[in-house]
């Protein structure tokens, strides 16, 4: 009897099989995914060193290729992203993604139509029927639903909000994210409400159609182009709107408890949980110790701050939660977050500050974000740094992909905000560059295509695309070796140290000095470092690192500066502080505590306006200046223990100097460092091991190590391991070698390999 249902059973199957091969036009589109297609799975885990990607199980070099948001480039379906699908996947590529707007999906009655959903996942298949895909989620609401709900709007403290008018429709309701335009604040309940009922509607049903097996990846974005910011960023200052301060009085009474505590807190004897007000931008704007905030005085916007930030940070996490819970196979859940680098001073109005909060959350597997904009990054010869801290992420168990979205000959979409490319051999020397940075330090990359003004196409190029293939070939062998960092040098940096400066560059010069200068200035000196944040101190293998750099870090507890002293000031290291480490302990302003950590007496003074500079002249160091363009604070070295190296350009205060602490060495300057000679010759005077004598941009980890120069020339390169390697460099090349053989792997040298 069980055989003869059997029999049964398969004459039926083989029916349908036929007959549904007959009938294929007649098919819907969905019908037509083979049924049987097994289910994709993604997931970041630790594996061999660093957090890893793996699909379906296996280890997969995270390269993804992505479609820009804009009309006519961003449906998978439409001519050139079938053209740039079919070429990417040519050369190796499996991992693709595209972006879809959640209101796009549901009516005004929130009715649920996965088709413009689907077909953008076949989009894919058609061409490559093996794809794993990452869908790139914005919640921008629709105009209808923001126009339905102007009680949920964002308000900014320094400019009205208005509609936004443009006839350009390209980035469609993305377009006015950094105007002061009407916007749902990112505190808006409703709003959160409603993104998290309609993820778990989409992805519940998503997961149950043919297309949705490819799903390997999801990433949910929120605010300023999905990137996390806050609307208007970074020129406008939010949010006053009624969401924001409904929030901000529940954030306050959760922190404060008391009216009581409140009012002492704020110094204010009339405010209550029911009547706190955001603050407005005469408020924002004054710092009562020329950059710094006093916590004793100021705290109700150091507060605003902090709870703005939070707003993002917990967005960021629900819906990240939603989507893990909502989808009933393993799958990698990301988001844009983690930005350090490249926000224009304005950390507290729309930076990412809550990073160790969204780090810690386990619904999070990867961060994503592009490469610094500024020049330093981005030119021929620059550092071709991340916005993010790599190292800081890995060491939290996530990936980091980072977004190669740099103009090529093609055409620059950012039209003049990023590098000018003359060429597409350029173009293969910065991509090698591009690519080597996040490799090394553990992570991916996303291929972002604005094309030729933004609509995708940016690397059409038989140079490019076989320049684009050998990299994935050379680094997917790579990604499945054991992984090492190869770093002896830490930089420290601090988010939560703005919430207590002054929040513009063009009030404070000392955060673009100490963070984007200092850093560029890094990958010149030969040497390969890592970097962390302050917060993250007890997490570091200190035993690694010969010399720890302490940037921004203004901001410090009094269990870090005895965490400092007992673990960081030992060992024979060189500590090496900038500008005012450790002045506010959150709660008031005191030199004492810069003393505490540097182990110098310091003055402090008041300089005359004008450019500030400190001028190296010292027999062991080579000649140096470094500057900021305007007057801020200082503090001076006024101990006669300690060895002066350089002076303040006024000539009559000490700017840098050096004293040996029991078995460590202290290194005070009263300005961020910037050159990179100088670093160099401290880290050598530390026992750095530096590979490269000239100003080159140097990348050593997971195997290999990657030199971009644009002067080129012959370099005699020294290796970890002691081997020398001799090459001579064309003029504006990147080449990749392995770095424990120092055989070549990609790229081309003057009179061949």
């Amino acid at each position: 009897m069980q055989v003869g249902k059997l029999i049964r059973s398969f004459v039926v199957a083989a029916i349908l099989v036929i007959t549904l091969g007959c009938c294929r036009p007649c098919l819907s589109e969905s019908a037509r995914l083979s049924p049987v297609r097994p289910a994709q799975t993604g997931a970041v885990r630790q594996w061999n060193g660093k957090p890893t990607l793996f699909v379906n199980g296996r280890p997969t070099l995270p390269m993804v290729y992505s479609l820009t948001n804009n009309i006519g480039g961003r449906y998978t379906w439409e001519e050139i992203p079938q053209i740039s699908i079919r070429d990417f996947s040519r050369h190796g590529f499996q991992l693709f993604s595209f972006v879809i707007y959640l209101d796009q999906l549901f009516d005004k009655d929130d009715k649920l139509d996965l088709s413009l959903l689907t077909k953008d996942i076949r989009g894919v298949l058609d061409v490559n029927p093996s794809a794993a895909i990452f869908i790139y989620l914005l919640t921008q609401s629709s105009p209808e639903w923001r126009q339905a709900h102007p009680e949920e709007y964002a308000e900014f403290a320094d400019a009205k909000a208005v509609e936004f008018k443009d006839n350009n429709i390209h980035s469609m309701w993305m377009s006015g994210d950094i105007d002061n335009s009407f916007r749902i604040s990112l505190a808006s309940m409703k709003w959160r409400a409603t993104v998290v009922k309609r993820l778990h509607i989409l992805l519940t049903a998503l997961a149950g159609t043919p297309e949705g097996k490819a799903l390997v990846g999801f990433q949910v974005s929120v605010g300023v182009y999905g990137e996390a910011h806050s609307w208007g960023f970074p020129d406008h200052d939010p949010d006053t709107g009624p969401a924001m301060t409904a929030y901000f009085r529940r954030w306050l009474r959760e922190k404060y408890r008391t009216d009581k505590a409140l009012q002492e807190a704020w110094d204010d004897p009339r405010v209550s949980f029911d009547t706190a007000e955001v603050p407005g931008l005469p408020e924002r704007e004054h710092t009562s110790d020329g950059i710094f905030r006093d916590p004793a005085k100021e705290r109700k916007v150091i507060d605003y701050y902090q709870c703005q930030q939070h707003v993002i940070a917990d967005d960021i996490i629900l819906f990240c939660k939603t989507v893990k819970e909502s989808w009933p196979r393993p799958i990698a859940v990301g988001t844009l977050y983690g930005y350090f680098f490249s926000l224009f001073g304005r950390q507290a109005a729309g930076g990412h500050m809550e990073t160790e909060r969204v780090l810690d959350s386990p619904y999070i597997d990867y961060f994503r974000g592009p490469m610094s904009y500024v020049g330093l990054a981005r030119e021929m010869g620059g550092s071709g740094q991340s916005r993010g801290l790599l190292d800081h992420v890995r060491r939290h168990g996530k990936l980091w992909m980072d977004e190669m979205d740099a103009n090529t000959a093609f055409g620059d979409p950012f039209y003049g905000l990023t590098w000018d490319s003359k060429s597409f051999a350029d173009d293969v020397t910065i991509l090698r560059r591009n690519l080597s940075e996040p490799f090394t330090r553990g992570g991916g990359s996303f291929f972002w295509d604005f094309g030729p003004r933004s609509v995708g196409g940016s690397w059409h190029h038989p140079d490019l695309l076989d320049a684009i293939g050998k990299l994935h070939s050379v680094l997917s062998s790579y990604y499945t070796r054991p992984f090492r960092r190869d770093a002896d040098v830490l930089f420290v940096y601090d988010n939560l140290v703005h919430y207590y400066i002054a929040n513009s560059w063009k009030r404070e010069p000392i955060t673009e000095a100490a963070i984007e200068k200092a850093s560029a200035a890094a990958y010149h000196s030969g040497a390969v470092f890592d970097e962390t944040m302050l917060a993250d101190l007890q997490s570091i293998d200190w035993n690694r690192y010969k010399v720890v750099m302490f940037m921004d870090t203004y901001y410090m507890t009094a269990e870090q500066r005895q965490y400092i002293r007992q673990q960081v000031e030992r060992d024979g290291r060189t500590v090496v502080w900038n500008y005012m480490p450790g002045y506010t302990d959150g709660q008031s302003l005191n030199k004492d505590f810069v003393e505490e950590v540097t182990g110098m007496k310091l003055e402090k003074f008041a300089p005359s306006a004008g450019e500030l500079a400190v001028v190296v002249k010292s027999d062991s160091l080579p000649s140096a200046r470094f500057s900021v363009p305007f007057s801020v604070p200082m503090l001076a070295v006024a101990d006669s223990d300690a060895e002066v190296l350089g002076s303040i350009s006024d000539g009559q205060h000490c700017g840098l100097a050096r004293k040996r602490l029991g078995d460590s060495t202290s290194w005070y300057a009263s300005l961020p460092i910037t050159d990179a000679p100088l670093m160099q010759a401290i880290f050598r005077s530390a026992g750095v091991h530096i590979y490269d004598d000239q100003p080159d941009v140097l990348y050593s980890g997971g195997g290999i190590l990657t030199v971009h120069t644009k002067d080129g020339g012959p370099r005699n390169l020294r290796l970890l391991n002691g081997r020398e390697v001799r090459l001579n460099l064309k003029p504006r090349s990147t080449v990749i070698l392995d770095n424990e053989t120092g055989e070549v792997l990609i790229g081309e040298l003057n009179g061949g390999h």
